[in-house]
């Protein structure tokens, strides 16, 4: 190489080396105290969760996509503006940021998703909260603020779940609810109208379809009695000729011929009546059997969904463990700096050694 070509050379390296310097300088620079605090969070499943994927994704591929949505969750308006409405976050950050205007909420909460990094705990379905912020009280509250935020978000979106199902089973509830008091109170009726040897008999005894063989045998005696009874009535009719005993046995036999006859009739009328009751009996205990039916798995439900309202058992999240302290993160990055210094000296031993290489002597003619 001759010294005319070496000496751009050896600018470009230094202006190289200037950069390279300029670079480490600018890593080795003491940067504002960062903190970190881990908050982790357990996840237990409810049934809204994955519910198609679970009939046939192996459990671990559905926990471990049901972390991912929860992280992003996490990371969500839904559960940031808690944490900055709860912490006022707006004014607080405001005085620190903004000359002490206060932020508007999406620039608090643009601020806060950068501070936070979620990561999936190994071997478990729980996810870590990881914070980082200027401030060592701050990093650890918000940690722990951001795993609250996310367990009460995950119950009530359990609770407005269960409360969209209650609300849209209210009607049909009610609907059902009220055919079940009917058929009840039917069922109750028909039961007090049946004969007692027949109401405490249980089961109670079925209706016949057709008249049995004592209704027709009562049939055919109220035929003859009738006709007996019509007879002994022309009988009568016509006997005004015949002498007064006669006369007497004639509406002797009449009466008993009547009474007779009557004493048939109200026995055809009672089983009637009571084949009529124990037909009634069934109708309304097959009407409340099939308004039950349908009442008892609305009503089961409700009272599940109900009972999730409620209840502060089996929650959806629980804070596992709470951030106990923020650690101290490096103030710059020095190795990378130290490495960009040590690379720019090289550079100037190189770019010096080619600007003052020894120039050869021009020969003169």
């Amino acid at each position: 190489m001759t010294p005319h070509s070496a000496q751009p050379l050896a600018g470009l390296l230094l202006l190289f080396a200037i950069g390279g310097a300029s670079a480490g300088f600018y890593l080795l620079r003491p940067d504002p105290a960062r903190y970190q605090a881990e908050a982790t969070v357990r996840v237990v499943r409810d049934q809204t969760d994955l519910e198609q994927l679970s009939n046939r994704a192996p459990a671990g591929l559905a926990d471990a996509i049901l972390l991912q949505n929860e992280a992003e969750l996490i990371r969500s308006d839904k559960v940031l503006q808690k944490v900055i409405a709860r912490w006022d976050l707006n004014h607080e950050w405001g005085k620190r940021y903004n000359d002490g205007q206060a932020l508007k909420s999406w620039e608090s909460a643009a601020i806060l998703k950068a501070r936070t990094h979620i990561f999936p705990e190994p071997g478990a379905v729980a996810l870590r909260i990881q914070v980082r912020s200027d401030e060592s009280l701050e990093t650890t509250k918000l940690a722990d603020a951001l795993a609250v935020a996310y367990c009460e978000y995950r119950l009530e979106r359990r609770r407005r779940i269960a409360q969209d199902m209650i609300n849209a089973l209210t009607a049909p509830f009610q609907e059902n609810e009220a055919k079940v008091r009917h058929a009840s109170a039917r069922l109750e009726t028909a039961r007090r109208e049946i004969d007692p040897a027949g109401r405490d008999q249980n089961p109670v005894p079925s209706a016949s379809r057709e008249e049995g063989p004592a209704v027709l045998a009562l049939r055919q005696r109220l035929a003859r009695g009738t006709m007996q009874a019509m007879a002994a009535s022309n009988q009568l009719a016509l006997s005004s000729s015949l002498p007064p005993p006669e006369i007497q046995k004639l509406e002797a036999q009449a009466e008993r011929t009547r009474a007779e006859l009557a004493t048939v009739e109200a026995a055809l009328q009672a089983a009637v009546r009571m084949n009529e009751t124990l037909r009634a009996y069934w109708e309304a205990w097959d009407e409340l059997d099939k308004a039950t039916r349908i009442f008892t798995p609305i009503k089961e439900t409700v009272e599940a969904k109900r009972r999730e309202l409620s209840s502060r058992e089996n929650l959806p999240a629980v804070v596992a463990e709470s951030a106990g302290g923020a650690i101290l993160l490096p103030t710059n990055k020095a190795t990378a700096g130290q490495a960009c210094l040590a690379g720019a000296g090289v550079l100037v031993l190189a770019g010096a050694t080619l600007f003052f290489l020894p120039r050869k002597p021009t020969a003169k003619v």
